[in-house]
């Protein structure tokens, strides 16, 4: 034998130890078949799957006995387990699964904005547990944990645009009751809700284009709840129908929204008094005209909608130029401010 050279043996890492982890139902039957997955940070570290006796084996680093680790095991016909617990090497753990039919320990519904019955499920908000693995709410707005054991979990629901919810559940069995934890977020400061079908606010600020005068931006008031932004514009002389003639002038827009339709109105200072005119002027007077043509807009954020004013413009002596089907719709008008087909769009 060389002279300095050193047997080795085979077998496991000398830094490695072995945990075993054994799944059962609520009712203590091992369940043969159980896919467990151990974590650490995050990072999957080993998995088996359980065989008779429903029990596995997992390896981990000896540094990290007695330490944290999330263990995720799921099975055909049962909740998901996805919990937090400290391994100790050489050591072997039971947990139990719950049946689908019995239903996951908790069940979290989250809604935010919007006034429709049932309140719009709010899809996308982080469930964060101090017991086990979290998660995003789904289309429904649900989230649910399958955790089992005697524990006490403090739970926080977050998504952007609103304020942190935070919380608490205990289990004081080892397979307990189902509970429904409804929680309801509410806008972040700089946010307010806006449209009965949107779940998630929108910012104070928002920005519109109108297509025949400009852009401005719309600021939230919170003394009539509505986004509202002014501009300036300059009108030119104009006959309005068979009958009005316009002169030309200077007069403000003031915009509003949202409208029952979730887009935008607006509102015009007119060359005179209420009830006198319908041409816009520098005052006293104001009229509102609402887009006939409707609102089309997104469902979701970032928010984006377009409201577009149906009706005629009469060309002097005698043309009369419709948009597309216009003419027989019974939205359709002659406007001295807005000529067919015009727009307002609003984005954040």
């Amino acid at each position: 034998m060389l002279a300095g050279r050193r047997r080795c043996c085979c077998g496991a890492p000398h830094d490695r130890c072995t945990v075993t982890i054994c799944v059962t139902g609520c009712d203590g039957t091992p369940l043969v078949g159980a896919f467990v997955q151990v974590k650490k940070s995050g990072v999957l570290v080993g998995s088996c799957t359980t065989a008779t006796g429903g029990c596995c084996n997992v390896t981990i680093l000896i540094a990290d006995s007695n330490t944290s680790f999330e263990i995720i095991i799921s099975d055909t016909g049962y909740v998901t387990y996805d919990g937090f617990k400290t391994l100790v090497c050489n050591t072997t753990y039971t947990i139990k699964l719950r049946t689908v039919a019995s239903g996951p320990t908790a069940t979290f519904q989250v809604t935010g904005c919007g006034s429709v019955a049932p309140a719009p499920a709010l899809e996308g908000a982080l469930v964060t547990l101090s017991c086990g693995g979290g998660g995003d709410t789904d289309a429904s707005g649900i989230f649910e944990t399958g955790i089992t054991g005697t524990v006490t979990c403090n739970w926080t629901v977050s998504k952007n645009r609103f304020i942190t919810q935070t919380g608490s559940f205990t289990n004081s069995v080892d397979c307990p009751g189902s509970i429904t934890i409804s929680v309801v977020l509410l806008p972040a400061s700089g946010y307010h809700c806006a449209c009965s079908f949107l779940p998630d606010p929108l910012p104070d600020t928002l920005h519109l284009t109108d297509s025949a005068y400009g852009s401005t931006t719309l600021t939230y008031d919170a003394g009539s709840g509505l986004w509202i932004g002014t501009l300036a514009a300059s009108y030119s002389a104009y006959q309005w129908g068979l009958s009005q003639n316009c002169v030309a002038d200077t007069f403000t827009l003031t915009y509003y929204f949202p409208d029952g339709y979730c887009g935008t109105t607006v509102q015009y200072t007119i060359h005179g008094a209420n009830g006198t005119t319908s041409c816009p002027g520098s005052g006293p007077g104001s009229l509102s005209q609402t887009p006939s043509g409707g609102t089309t807009h997104t469902t979701s954020v970032p928010y984006s909608a377009t409201s577009t004013f149906w009706g005629c413009d009469y060309v002097p002596p005698s043309i009369i130029n419709c948009s597309g089907g216009v003419a027989a719709h019974s939205g359709s008008s002659f406007s001295p401010l807005y000529p067919s087909d015009t727009t307002l769009s609003l984005t954040e």
